[in-house]
């Protein structure tokens, strides 16, 4: 009777633990997407990134910046590099899922681009990240993207 118990026990913490990860990722930050970028931007260092206009985020991903509540995005003016930082903050986290899909499909076409002929950006694209916490979503092109991500998360 009393290992019935814990089994019970056992069962009700891992549901909390479950359901308290699911929403501590999910939960909606209230920072400035301006801010979270300049954080993400300090960490990647790279002098060639440019912030860029509303039509190059649409032209490479095929949204409206007035999808969403803040778009941040730097890309170099050279077309043979690849490295890149986009912040999006949401409206709404429903469109999260869209713009993950293409932000992914963007970075798989645009890897094999450069496969042929610059293996090393072909490279920086396949080691790219997509990251989204809560109502924002994070894509990085870089050398170590993983700091670029602890970068993002920190600010946030």
């Amino acid at each position: 009777m009393k290992s019935y118990r814990w089994k019970e026990l056992f069962c009700v913490v891992a549901l909390v633990v479950f359901v308290f990860a699911i929403t501590a990722n999910r939960s909606n930050s209230d920072a400035d997407a301006e801010t979270v970028f300049g954080a993400v931007l300090e960490t990647v260092q790279v002098p060639e990134l440019k912030r860029q206009k509303d039509a190059a985020f649409k032209r490479a991903f095929g949204f409206e910046t007035g999808d969403f509540e803040n778009v941040c995005y730097a890309a170099a003016d050279d077309v043979m590099e690849v490295r890149e930082v986009l912040v999006v903050k949401l409206k709404s986290t429903d469109d999260a899922d869209a713009l993950i899909e293409k932000i992914e499909t963007y970075a798989e076409e645009k890897g094999v681009l450069f496969e042929g002929y610059a293996p090393e950006q072909a490279a920086l694209l396949q080691k790219s990240r997509v990251r989204r916490k809560g109502n924002f979503v994070l894509f990085v092109v870089c050398n170590q993207p993983s700091y670029a991500v602890r970068s993002f998360l920190r600010a946030l």
